[in-house]
């Protein structure tokens, strides 16, 4: 359940595009999909968050569950599975960018959404 109305997806997206036109890099920013642990229903659901790199050690999640920003290591609640910006997609390993999946094209949503920006 979000603390915002919207989906999870509309606000790491709109978090996403908007970092970027205040001149935040792409490197720094990457969209993340995995699932989060419901407390109210005791189930893991799918989830889509924004991560921050602030550092390789500090990885920050903007997140519609959460008001502030939160370290991914502090996140029991949740687990990432891919992370990918406008040119590539990761799997993400030990809370961190991982093996190199492709491009982000291929991911058929995420791309027509750039299209239509």
């Amino acid at each position: 359940m979000s603390l915002s109305k919207g989906d999870c997806e509309d606000l790491a997206i709109a978090k996403y595009f908007v970092l970027r036109q205040l001149g935040v890099s792409e490197q720094k920013i990457n969209m993340a999909y995995g699932k989060s642990f419901d407390t109210e229903t005791g189930i893991l659901e799918p989830h889509m968050v924004l991560i921050y790199y602030s550092n390789k050690k500090n990885l920050l999640i903007l997140d519609s569950l959460k008001t502030s920003l939160t370290r991914l290591d502090k996140r029991t609640d949740l687990m990432l599975e891919y992370s990918f910006n406008t040119e590539s997609l990761w799997r993400i390993q030990d809370g961190h960018k991982g093996q190199l999946m492709g491009r982000a094209d291929n991911i058929k949503r995420w791309s027509n959404l750039l299209k239509r920006m």
